[in-house]
């Protein structure tokens, strides 16, 4: 279809210029084969526009439904889930360490054993044995498991891919993608609105000419403006099935659906001052950065334990077939652990190798301190070097609040701009319109000729484009506000 209306386009367009320097005899001083073009272009106007094959109406979704499909079924936000999803079973993990630690062990051998005195022959052994931990207390720096954790609970809920930030870009796109489609409706009833216009001029002029009151080019001239409207309302409804489908895409539903959408454009109607304190309160970026921050003043509030004496120490009692201890040790990241532990022999054959003595209660305890005497100013760098990287946290926080308003307050402003760049473009396509139609009248009556029509014939059409590029920018331009705001009613 776009092919065959280029073509035409072309020798419609061709065909008017030729005849620009002809007299009102018509066609009758012109050669066989452009005479017998004409007729064709005639007769092809004669005829009526070609059928244009309808797409049967489909389902019908309002924004409500477009949005809850997204949020049920978009992969995107999917697969963020999913990455909240390993963040809460790592927490799980993370956790476990402080939970009851139940083994079992089963040991056997076998050999030749020989004594001092002579061969004992072949020689057995089995031991089972149950061991039972219990996690009774932590204190000193916050576990690096519990650290670790945290950085990937932000990065999942709050980072650049995280479910937070993709569910904001995903409500952009899919709100933008839904009110165009229904701008584009509006645009493709105007289009076909200012169509059969240019169809009613298109008749008129060939009536004229048979009656022998016009030359042929007006004709021609009009059919010209005919088939450049016809290519933009084709151009129109190929970019409105794509858009159709990158919804369908959006919502997780089969693409190439027969799919229409229904409802009403909405207004943003918040002060820019509001537009700042809702921006603020539901910044993302902000949230992170705020994390981030508290992360860095517990880092520092912690970093005197990196100076701590070194403190292990053990109690451990055992009876032959028991052994109990509670264990204080620091797993090398300035934490300390205080552990309950406990060995149960359940059954053995030939075996003794047991830290203390069968059918009697021993016990004993140790302990080691380890203290730092000097070790230059290691301690003086370190704490400088955390209030460094707090301070840098702060200022980096303030920071993010100067670039979230001058955001909010650009965003706000293309709004404006866009808005009233609509309204010019409004009215300059209604006076284009209104120029065109004096100016074919005029040409009619041969009172301009059809290069100055052809100048206000692409000026109506620049401004029809112009006007319906207005309208795709004010949408952008109101969902980024929402955007940057975090605002959805």
């Amino acid at each position: 279809m776009n092919r065959f209306l280029l073509c035409l386009l072309a020798a419609a367009a061709a065909l008017s210029s030729g005849l620009a320097a002809q007299g009102a005899s018509g066609v009758s001083t012109l050669d066989e084969d452009t005479r017998e073009a004409i007729e064709g272009i005639l007769r092809e106007i004669e005829l009526g526009a070609r059928a244009v094959e309808l797409v049967p109406p489909g389902e019908v979704y309002s924004l409500a439904r477009v949005l809850l499909l997204t949020m049920d079924n978009n992969k995107d936000i999917e697969q963020a889930r999913l990455r909240l999803e390993q963040v809460a079973g790592l927490g799980t993990e993370v956790r476990s360490r402080l939970l009851p630690q139940i083994a079992g062990e089963y040991g056997y051998t076998w050999g030749d054993i020989e004594s001092d005195n002579a061969t004992l022959g072949e020689n057995e052994t089995s031991r089972a044995t149950v061991s039972l931990s219990q996690r009774l207390l932590e204190f000193g720096r916050d576990h690096t498991d519990d650290v670790n954790l945290r950085a990937q609970r932000r990065n999942a809920l709050l980072g650049a891919n995280g479910y937070e930030q993709t569910v904001r870009n995903l409500l952009y796109e899919v709100r933008r993608e839904f009110f165009t489609v229904l701008v584009h409706e509006q645009q493709l009833a105007m289009r076909e609105q200012y169509l059969q216009d240019f169809l009613e001029n298109e008749q008129e002029a060939l009536m004229r000419y048979r009656k022998e009151i016009t030359r042929v080019d007006p004709v021609l001239t009009a059919h010209v403006t005919v088939l450049r409207q016809r290519l933009a309302l084709t151009r129109l409804r190929r970019d409105q099935f794509n858009r159709k489908m990158n919804l369908l895409r959006l919502m997780g539903e089969p693409i190439g659906t027969s799919v229409d959408f229904a409802g009403g454009l909405e207004g943003f109607d918040l002060a820019l001052d509001d537009a700042v304190g809702i921006a603020f309160d539901n910044s993302i970026e902000l949230a992170l950065s705020r994390e981030e921050l508290a992360e860095q003043v517990r880092s520092v509030r912690e970093v005197w334990w990196e100076f701590a004496p070194d403190v292990a120490g053990e109690v451990r009692w055992g009876d032959g077939d028991t052994e109990a201890a509670i264990v204080l040790d620091e797993d090398g990241s300035e934490t300390w652990a205080l552990d309950a532990e406990t060995d149960q022999i359940v059954s053995r054959s030939n075996d003794s190798t047991t830290g203390f003595q069968p059918d009697e209660e021993d016990w004993e305890a140790s302990v080691t301190v380890t203290l730092p005497l000097f070790e230059g100013l290691r301690r003086a760098g370190t704490l400088h070097r955390e209030r460094a990287a707090l301070a840098e946290r702060r200022v980096a926080y303030s920071s993010s609040e100067d670039s979230l308003e001058l955001s909010v307050r650009q965003a706000y402003q293309s709004l404006e701009e866009a808005r009233m760049s609509l309204e010019i473009e409004r009215q300059a396509l209604a006076a284009s319109r209104e120029i065109l139609r004096i100016k074919e009248y005029q040409n009619s009556a041969e009172k301009i000729t059809d290069d100055e029509l052809e100048t206000y014939r692409s000026q109506f059409f620049d401004a029809q484009d112009r006007f319906f590029s207005a309208q795709d920018t004010l949408i952008d331009a109101q969902e980024n506000v929402r955007r940057v705001i975090g605002y959805y009613e």
